[in-house]
């Protein structure tokens, strides 16, 4: 296992010395949005992310303290969530905020849910013992990025629990490629959706990126521990059907 995530990372282009980390923590901790971060941030300077799903800015904060521009979207009204929110705008002139919900068409009216098992995971779909909150308003990235004449992406970053593929059915790959996506999947959420985590992989895949699936144990209770299973190169089965993850695509 071991030296079979070591060749995903080392493909991926990570330093040795975070693959090593990596490698001999991941059971305890390992964080998919910071490995390509902290990539990112050592290749490019000055770029561009979407952070769909901003939640507490852990993703835009380092990014961000780099000189990179960060569009971000969270319509969670959570307070913790506004106030850290309101830190970035107030610390940094290259974060922009919408609290519009990405999805893959603009305009559309819909009911947020939120739960008090754990604030993590607010969601445009009721999975969970979910309580309505609001009525959010859609975009699409593709029109959003035309609206703000922006012509390229380094980074596009997509936690919605549950709503990942129709992010990903409304940006524009056609004109537009990311050189790294890391869009979560949990077919818990999605089955009722009608779709489940091979078609976020396929999709990607269909863009010409090399897809990676970052598989984690199934979760006993949201908001609690999590533990990491395996990294690994798409298209590939998932070992327990209840697993959940992430995706990271790397443009080829």
């Amino acid at each position: 296992m071991k030296q079979q995530i070591k060749t995903i990372l080392t493909n991926l282009g990570l330093p040795p010395s975070k693959i090593k980390r990596t490698i001999f923590g991941f059971q305890r901790y390992f964080d998919e949005n910071e490995l390509v971060s902290d990539f990112l941030l050592k290749k490019i300077n000055n770029g561009v992310a979407i952070d769909v799903g901003v939640a507490w800015g852990l993703v835009s904060a380092p990014l961000l303290n780099k000189g990179w521009t960060v569009f971000g979207f969270e319509p969670d009204p959570d307070p913790r969530k506004k106030q850290a929110i309101a830190e970035l705008l107030k610390n940094y002139c290259n974060f922009y905020w919408s609290e519009k919900a990405v999805s893959d068409k603009t305009g559309e009216k819909l009911s947020f849910y939120v739960s008090d098992e754990s604030a993590g995971i607010s969601s445009l779909h009721n999975f969970k013992n979910h309580k309505f909150s609001h009525t959010v308003t859609t975009i699409n990235l593709s029109d959003f990025l035309k609206e703000k004449n922006v012509e390229k992406i380094d980074f596009l970053k997509i936690d919605t629990e549950g709503h990942d593929l129709f992010v990903l059915k409304g940006f524009p790959f056609d004109t537009i490629l990311p050189k790294i996506v890391v869009a979560e999947f949990d077919d818990f959420k999605t089955k009722a959706l009608g779709y489940s985590y091979k078609d976020i992989g396929d999709l990607l895949c269909k863009y010409g990126y090399s897809v990676y699936l970052s598989e984690w144990f199934p979760l006993k209770q949201y908001g609690s521990g999590h533990k990491f299973r395996r990294l690994i190169k798409y298209p590939s089965d998932l070992l327990d059907s209840k697993a959940w993850g992430n995706f990271i695509a790397v443009k080829s």
